[in-house]
């Protein structure tokens, strides 16, 4: 079964409850493969940096040591087909494409976007297993610039793209947002312009090894979405969950914000935390 309506701000998805049959988010296979949108590319640089940026955020999950040479056993194939997508959809009972979609109008609260979002990362899964489905990325380019910034960092208001999408890839394998660590990847806040989550802390690593230990994966290695590839983006509209990112303001720092359950395994041997919702100025959690 896969989850319910899509959720909302004032009622997001169920938390993790093994007891109820309800699992943590997880890729399943060790194959997956993402389509860069022919119908929304980026216009604020090229598909050629962008196509070098992607590769460069999964580099950094996929390629990570978890000890004696031992990496997570993820793939990720960045299909040269570009998908027909115009906004993040799944299909339930038909084939899918896990796509990259630049968004450049119809970026609104009525279509289930913060205006002031970086991005946001559409996670589809099984509720009786937490295998994933399917993952959009919408990268919000109606009032955002981004760039491929210096390692100082860029100061004219653009958005460093490696920056966002090594921290959109980690939602895209399960990861949720790390409450405690600054440094880590997938904190809960950044400025624009920052260049500091292009690489991984400790924290990042233990949760990605941690979810994809020994033996967590098929042997099977297809790419291909379940029920197959559909670069078309055509069917009837499923249901599931988002992750979203947002920009810091000049008054406080932004929130990587999120209702959808997913994992943060922190440390070697650490206990699971539930995903939370984290509302603007506040590490309280709560519904937006």
């Amino acid at each position: 079964m896969v989850t319910r309506a899509m959720p909302t701000f004032d009622d997001p998805c169920p938390l993790p409850d093994r007891e109820r049959g309800i699992f943590p988010i997880a890729w399943r296979r060790p194959c997956t493969s993402l389509s860069i949108s022919e119908a929304l590319p980026p216009r604020s640089i090229s598909i050629d940096e962008t196509l070098d940026t992607l590769q460069g955020g999964i580099a950094a999950w996929v390629e990570v040591d978890c000890g004696g040479g031992r990496k997570p056993g993820l793939r990720v194939e960045v299909l040269a087909a570009r998908n027909a997508c115009e906004r993040a959809v799944h299909h339930p009972k038909g084939a899918n494409v896990h796509a990259l979609i630049f968004v450049q109008e119809g970026w609104s609260r009525e279509r289930g976007h913060d205006p002031r979002a970086f991005a946001i990362t559409y996670v589809w899964h099984e509720m009786n297993s937490g295998e994933i489905l399917d993952v959009d990325i919408e990268i919000n380019e109606q009032s955002k610039r981004y760039a491929i910034c210096p390692e100082e960092g860029c100061r004219d208001g653009r958005i460093d793209l490696p920056n966002v999408l090594t921290h959109e890839m980690g939602h895209y394998f399960g990861l949720a947002h790390s409450p405690d660590d600054p440094e880590a990847t997938m904190y809960a806040a950044a400025e624009p312009g920052e260049t500091s989550k292009r690489s991984l802390a400790e924290d990042d690593i233990a949760g990605i090894c941690t979810i994809y230990g020994p033996d967590a994966l098929s042997e099977a290695c297809d790419p291909t979405p379940k029920g197959g590839l559909d670069l078309s983006c055509t069917g009837e509209k499923g249901c599931g969950c988002m992750l979203f990112r947002r920009e810091s303001s000049p008054f406080s720092i932004g929130l990587f914000a999120f209702l959808t359950l997913v994992l943060l395994l922190k440390r070697w041997g650490a206990a699971r935390e539930q995903a939370k919702t984290l509302p603007p100025g506040s590490g309280r959690a709560r519904p937006e």
